[in-house]
């Protein structure tokens, strides 16, 4: 599901990082999310730019591991596969 509505139309980014991003982060939100889950996408105005939101109901992430994220070359196991 997307809700774009309120999106900007267009905004100034580094073209190339930004799909790189979405699709991490797409992806990442669909292959942790089991068959008959939902993921759904949204982008809004906000003050200075824009927002991209990603919710799901996937396997998440636990607590202590939430300010790792962004790390370079770090990647946090699928507790499903431990």
């Amino acid at each position: 599901m997307a809700d774009l509505e309120d999106a900007p139309r267009v905004f100034e980014a580094d073209r190339r990082a930004f799909r790189q991003i979405v699709l991490n982060i797409v992806g990442n939100a669909v292959k942790f999310t089991r068959h008959g889950g939902t993921v759904t996408v949204a982008m809004r105005r906000c003050a200075g730019g824009a927002e991209l939101k990603v919710t799901d109901t996937g396997i998440g992430i636990a607590g202590d591991q939430i300010g790792k994220l962004g790390t370079p070359f770090f990647r946090i196991e699928d507790p499903q596969q431990a």
